[in-house]
């Protein structure tokens, strides 16, 4: 019994919202090394990286993916080399109030769109989860 190979992908998703946390001028500083390590361990077909913020940006700025790169098929665009600057080109504000409203959930429905049915492995890297009425706080009011 023959199994064809499964095909997998990796999205990093993470918040780039507040530039000054540590743990996240942390998180972007880690990223190139792990789409290095994956781009040779050549397990994933696809690569790419979508950074969301909050409301308050222009709207391009919101939600930002990369696109897909495909690293066993370098130099195609995007190559790894795009997604790393695009990693590094990542603006994130110092502004500690730019932590509310940010856009979680549309980065999620962005993550969707651009992912395959099966096989995407999907990171999510973010200071808090998503927020819903629900849940409360001084936010909704």
């Amino acid at each position: 019994m023959n199994n064809p190979p499964q095909i997998h992908d990796l999205m990093i998703v993470f918040d780039a919202v507040t530039g000054g946390t540590p743990g996240v001028a942390a998180l972007k500083q880690a990223i190139p090394d792990i789409i290095n390590f994956v781009a040779v361990a050549d397990y994933f077909e696809r690569i790419g990286v979508l950074a969301y913020r909050n409301y308050a940006y222009i709207p391009e700025m919101v939600v930002e993916w990369s696109g897909w790169c495909y690293p066993s098929r370098d130099p195609s665009p995007p190559s790894t080399d795009d997604i790393l600057k695009f990693v590094k080109g990542l603006v994130m504000p110092n502004d500690n109030k730019c932590k509310l409203n940010c856009a979680s959930k549309m980065a999620l429905a962005k993550a969707y769109q651009e992912m395959r049915s099966n096989g995407t492995i999907i990171l999510l890297y973010n200071d808090a989860p998503p927020l819903f009425e629900h849940i409360g706080g001084s936010h909704y009011n």
